[in-house]
Formats: structure tokens, sequence, C-alpha cells
């Protein structure tokens, strides 16, 4: 595939080099650039070469080794552009030093920016790509086999190597292709990715929506079965009054809390995002609401009825509409402007997490 007009592709390492050189002939085939490096007047340059070029590009500056940033990046990348189909893995730094000799900070910045770098946006990237349908992931191996005084570089590259094999595997059911591209002798590694990159994109608009939907209806059926699996868990716990943990909430607050969560916060914020244009919620506090309104004397019954009901509704409303109703935004003064399928992937993560914690004590 030589076109990826209108394809959004995310560089990493895009100020200088490989990383560079792959963001130019992307853009040089139509796709949008989201260019990133940690040095901005490297990245500046980048931009420039391809504007002067005719291409659309837009740069972050933004550390890839450490997670906060990787998550204001990718968010930044979905403000702009609305979604992420290629992830290019250029970022590295490769410290030239004897083992004996090398500065644990330099061992530990490469494996950071070499391999942590490339795995939380990945994983960031990824649920991206999950929600969206599908997409494309391409990682750098290293440039030459070991030599000299580069110990970390090829440490680092060889935790690459069996990172992209477990997320090829792991990620091919939900239409993500995750390849690692080395230079050999005679290959032009840009066309190698760029090779990769077109062949490994969805084929077609049904294709993914046929997998977006694939993913609701999971989504969708979780929400449905987690009162049948929270009623399971409290069956296997005797006291409902005891502590789950020393000093902690016992069953009957933990289902309350539950209950009133989804009353008060998930649900509410989904249908408003439904019903208005990209409303702002208030904070809600879990522990002053307790404090307020629990009452210890409450049918556990009558809480898993009403937390039953709740769910049903959600799954029920969600299901009925249409696909493009999951990009709706909704803005919290905390979380900043997230999708409807986001809000409504933090009500069900809530509620696993809750379960997960009645099954460690049952």
């Amino acid at each position: 595939m030589g076109d990826f007009t209108d394809k959004v592709v995310l560089v990493t390492g895009a100020g200088k080099g490989m990383g560079r050189a792959i963001a130019e002939a992307f853009a040089a085939r139509g796709a949008l650039v989201a260019a990133n490096d940690v040095t901005p007047i490297n990245l500046d340059e980048t931009a420039a070469r391809i504007t002067a070029s005719g291409g659309r590009v837009r740069t972050y500056v933004e550390d890839v080794a450490r997670k906060m940033p990787v998550q204001t990046l990718v968010k930044a990348v979905q403000d702009d552009w609305g979604r992420i189909d290629i992830l290019v893995n250029c970022a590295e730094v490769e410290p030239r030093s004897p083992l004996l000799d090398m500065d644990d900070w330099d061992w530990q910045r490469t494996l950071d920016v070499n391999l942590t770098g490339p795995f939380l946006l990945m994983q960031s990237v990824g649920r991206v790509m999950r929600a969206q349908g599908g997409g494309v992931m391409v990682n750098l191996g290293a440039r030459a086999k070991a030599q000299e005084n580069r110990g970390a570089y090829f440490v680092s590259k060889a935790g690459l190597v069996a990172l992209t094999e477990q997320a090829a595997g792991e990620l091919s059911a939900e239409n993500i292709r995750v390849y690692l591209v080395a230079p050999g002798e005679g290959e032009n590694l840009v066309e190698k990715v760029i090779s990769l990159a077109g062949a490994g994109l969805p084929r077609s608009e049904e294709v993914i929506m046929e997998k977006l939907l694939e993913y609701r209806q999971r989504f969708l059926d979780k929400l449905s079965a987690a009162p049948d699996e929270l009623g399971t868990a409290l069956a296997a716990i005797p006291d409902p009054h005891a502590p789950l943990e020393a000093g902690g909430w016992n069953l009957h607050q933990v289902l309350v809390h539950m209950r009133d969560v989804n009353a008060q916060v998930y649900p509410p914020r989904l249908y408003r995002i439904l019903d208005e244009e990209n409303p702002t919620f208030e904070n809600f506090d879990g522990d002053a609401w307790m404090a307020a309104h629990y009452d210890p004397n409450e049918p556990l019954e009558a809480i898993l009825a009403e937390f039953a009901r709740q769910c049903a509704a959600a799954a029920n409303r969600l299901r009925s509409i249409p696909v493009e109703a999951w990009s709706r935004p909704g803005t919290h003064p905390a979380y900043g402007t997230h999708t409807l399928g986001w809000w409504a992937e933090r009500m069900l993560a809530h509620i696993e997490e809750h379960l997960a914690q009645l099954s460690r004590m049952s």
C-alpha cells in the first residue's frame, strides 16, 4: 500500500535520523503525521521539512520513557486527529560504554527509552486501536549485530524482539498487526516500514466496523453478566458485615458503594453524553457519599436487585445507540474530555475491580 491519505501515523523519535525519514515518507504518501521527540529544535526542523514538501504534520514534545507523558501524548494525538492508525516506535538511545564501566543511569535510561517506551506506547495506542477496530504497530530492531561497548542498546533491543512477538500474538484478535523491522544488507528500512504498515492496515471500512461491533458486544455482555457474578461472590461470603480486609469496608458496604456509584456517576454520565453536547461532570466523592447515606440495615437482596436493574438499563441503552455515538464527548475537570466509550469502560472497570476484590475474599 503506497497511499496513506488521511491515515494518522504516530512516529516517535521523529526529530532526526530514521524517525525523521519515516515521518517524511508517510507524509509524502498523504498521511497525517503526529511527530514526537524529546528535543523541540529537532522536531521543529522535521515539521518544517514536511510542511515545505506539502505534507501535514503536528509535533508533540514528550518523553516516551515515562507513563504520564505517553498518556498525554496519545490523548493529544487523539484530540487533534481523532484516531491513530499506525504507530512507529523509532525513539532510541545508544550509550557507548563497556559493561564494566557503564553508569547505572545510562543502563536504566536505555532500557526505559528502548523497551519501556515502546511498551507504554503499544499499551496506550493499542487501547485506542482496539476501540476503533484495528491498526498497525511497527518497532525498530537493532541496527547491527552485537558490538563492543553497546551492551545496553543490544539488551534493550533483544527485549523489544520478545515484546513485539508477545504483542503480535495478543493483539491479532483485535485486528492490530504488530511488526519488528531491523535493517539488513541491501534493504531500505523506510520502505520496509511503509510496506508492512500498508499491508497490516484493515482493508476496508466493513472490516473495521465488524471488529468495532464485536468489541462493543463483548463489552455489553460483560456488563450484563456483572450482577450474576456479584451474586455468586456474595453467596460465598458468610458474614456480609465482617470487614473484607483489616480496617476496610465489609461486603454490605462494598455492594452499596457499587450501586450508589452506578446511581450517581457512570450511567448518568453516559446518558448525559447521549442527550447533551459535551456535558461537564461534577466530581463525586464516594467516601463522603457513604458517610452521609449508608444504611447498614438495608437488605442485601434489595441492593443487588437495584444494581442489576442499573446494569441492565445501561446495557440496553448502549446496545440501542448507533456506532458513531460511542465517540460523543463528555468532560470531567480532573480526567479531561473523553468519549462515551471511554466513560463506559470506566464504569465496567470500577465494577470489575470490586468483583475481583470480593472474589479474593470468598
